[in-house]
C-alpha cells in the first residue's frame, strides 16, 4: 500500500469551518484494497467506489488497485 495524495480542503463559513479530507492510495492486491477499505471506514472515512487507475497511457493502460477515501469534519 502507498499513500499517493491527501488533500484537505477548509470552507470558512459564519459560525465554523468545513474541513474535507482525501487520501487516495495504490495496492498491489484486491484483498490488500479491501483490508485496508475496512479500516478506513472504521476510521470516519467513505469509500469512493473507485477500485482501478490507469497509470499508463490509453495505448499502453497500466491498471493498478486504487482506492480514493474522504471524510468531513466540522469545527
Amino acid at each position: 500500500m502507498k499513500l499517493t495524495e491527501e488533500t484537505v480542503i477548509k470552507k470558512y463559513r459564519e459560525n465554523d469551518i468545513l474541513i474535507k479530507t482525501i487520501k487516495q492510495f495504490y495496492y498491489d492486491t484486491e484483498e490488500e484494497k479491501a483490508e485496508h477499505c475496512k479500516e478506513m471506514e472504521h476510521n470516519g472515512y467513505n469509500d469512493s467506489g473507485q477500485v482501478k487507475k490507469n497509470l499508463g497511457t490509453i495505448m499502453k493502460p497500466e491498471h493498478v488497485w486504487f482506492g480514493s477515501y474522504y471524510k468531513f469534519e466540522v469545527k
